[in-house]
């Protein structure tokens, strides 16, 4: 079954590619080509093992600073990655998130009130 139009180096493992995708839809999709062939309970089974992708959830904080010179900047204590607002703090401004890395900033709920 070769196709001229094919192009094997399309469907090449991509290491740094962070995809999340479902299993089950994957199962769907696959599901009637995977009968054609002779391995179809090796695919499913290779399938169903492969662990699920839980991506690490990152948290963090806001580190207020100033260097005297510029006046306050925030630091986030995940990636370091500086960041100067014209006005009020992160929380202010309505950054959850941490613009660079993604952590999470909001602050979590102990019931402590």
């Amino acid at each position: 079954m070769n196709d001229p139009n094919r192009n094997e180096s399309s469907y090449s493992e991509k290491p740094n590619s962070s995809d999340l995708i479902s299993r089950q839809e994957a199962l769907k999709a696959l599901r009637p080509i995977m009968r054609k062939s002779d391995y179809f309970y090796e695919i499913l089974k290779a399938i169903q093992d492969i662990p699920s992708a839980q991506p690490e959830r990152k948290t963090g904080k806001w580190i207020s600073t100033d260097d005297g010179w510029d006046g306050e900047y925030f630091v986030c204590s995940v990636c370091g990655c500086p960041w100067t607002l014209i006005e009020g703090s992160p929380e202010d401004n309505g950054m959850n998130f941490c613009p660079n890395c993604g952590a999470d900033m909001r602050e979590e709920d102990n019931g402590d009130k």
